[in-house]
């Protein structure tokens, strides 16, 4: 632990004090900042726990296969403890490192870090919960973890927030424009219930009421659009 705090970027405590001011982002930044804005936002609104998860390499780690031991380690955890979505970031923090944030359960520290050397040959890990405002939140990690060189790559599993979700927020982008795309967004995923229309594409987001895909319950409804998995 006392290694990923000194070695890596600021820890993150869970009233975000040690946040920095981030004055100037990069695209990438800004794309990032959106992708793992929407999962979080998602979370919150599903009342799911979101937890921080370092994975990091040592000397004798193969760091060019660290994204396939990811996978790897995704299976064993999702066969030992059910649901993980994730949003994931490659750095090249020390000997290669990941960043990831995750829907799912309590996974102890002692478990992670024998199997994540058992799969990618290093120890050091570190997990914690995370607390707090989904945009303050998003705005500390982005800053915090993906400054400079050191970001490399971001990806994310289908469920982290739907199967298709950035075509879909670049249509929203398209129909509404800036700023008004962001409030609608929000509007969106703050939705309890998410359901798949196969045919018709957006067919109500030409409406002029406030929020068009809202049903009574509400239900959100979107096409079946498919695709990404990362940027």
């Amino acid at each position: 632990m006392e290694f990923v705090q000194k070695t890596l970027a600021p820890s993150l405590d869970s009233k975000l004090q040690n946040s920095p001011q981030v004055s100037h982002w990069t695209a990438k930044q800004k794309r990032a900042y959106q992708r793992l804005l929407s999962g979080l936002r998602r979370a919150k609104t599903l009342g799911k726990p979101l937890r921080f998860m370092t994975l990091t390499s040592s000397p004798k780690s193969r760091w060019a296969e660290i994204n396939a031991h990811f996978g790897v380690l995704v299976k064993r955890i999702r066969r030992r403890f059910g649901e993980f979505e994730y949003f994931k970031e490659k750095t090249t923090e020390g000997h290669g490192v990941l960043h990831i944030v995750y829907r799912g359960s309590f996974i102890s520290q002692r478990w992670l870090s024998r199997n994540w050397h058992d799969i990618h040959g290093a120890k050091i890990v570190d997990i914690r919960k995370l607390r707090g405002n989904a945009k303050a939140l998003a705005r500390y990690l982005i800053g915090a973890y993906l400054a400079g060189q050191r970001f490399l790559r971001m990806s994310w599993s289908w469920g982290w927030v739907f199967r298709g979700f950035v075509r879909f927020w670049k249509r929203f982008v398209r129909t509404y424009g800036y700023p008004l795309c962001i409030r609608h967004w929000t509007a969106f995923l703050s939705s309890k219930v998410l359901f798949w229309k196969q045919h018709g594409l957006l067919p109500h987001l030409g409406s002029k009421t406030p929020y068009p895909w809202v049903r009574h319950e509400p239900r959100v409804l979107y096409d079946d659009l498919k695709g990404e998995g990362g940027d």
